[in-house]
């Protein structure tokens, strides 16, 4: 075997390890606030690209799993290990509860009812939602959303539930569960003379929140 050709070889094996490595390292879990991507796939198709159940993102340790290009369909209960039931697998309802109990110790009083009824228009901005247990405020009237905000939908016949993530100055984005588009979405937050509006994907009726 002649000096070039085992130069040749060598190359070539130290290519494909640094190809073997590099794809563990993405696919590999986070701890928390970044999605976790199978390699090569782009954040808005890995909903659709990931098995059934796979995590494709964490927030604070909480998985956030595939649940298909069906958003409609659900896969059965899922009851946690103390016996709470967290909902239907893996509606965006099932991740917000699920983070909500195991991240931030919270049961919810009533946790039935599709995304939409989490949020209730008949109760005053600041007040309690007693279904819920969780302060309720109303978009776009002065109350700026925080991290860990339950940030709720009423649109169409389901509606949409997400978990805040980040909130800057202009912006905020929220993680969910059950959207092809991804699992993090960016929306516009308006400053104090807007009253924080929160827009850029259909407005969403408000927010809930623990109280201090």
């Amino acid at each position: 075997m002649s000096r070039w050709f085992k130069i040749a070889l060598a190359t070539v094996v130290f290519g494909l390890s640094g190809i073997v490595l590099c794809c563990f390292v993405l696919s590999r879990p986070c701890s928390s606030g970044q999605a976790v991507f199978r390699p090569g796939a782009d954040l808005r198709e890995l909903q659709s690209l990931a098995d059934l159940g796979e995590v494709i993102d964490r927030w604070r340790d909480v998985p956030v799993r595939a649940n298909g290009i069906h958003y409609n369909q659900s896969h059965g209960r899922h009851v946690g290990p103390d016996g709470y039931y967290y909902g239907r697998q893996w509606q965006c309802v099932e991740y917000v509860k699920r983070f909500y109990y195991d991240s931030l110790d919270h049961a919810f009083p009533d946790g039935m009812g599709h995304a939409k009824t989490f949020f209730d228009p008949a109760i005053a901005h600041g007040a309690l939602n007693p279904k819920r247990g969780l302060l309720q405020f109303t978009n776009g009237s002065g109350e700026s959303p925080r991290l860990d905000d339950l940030l709720v939908w009423t649109q169409g016949n389901y509606g949409h539930v997400a978990i805040v993530s980040k909130v800057d100055e202009g912006f905020m984005e929220v993680v969910q569960q059950n959207v092809r588009e991804g699992s993090r979405k960016r929306l516009n937050l308006g400053d104090a003379k807007e009253g924080y509006r929160i827009s850029g994907w259909g407005d969403p009726a408000g927010f809930l929140r623990r109280s201090e």
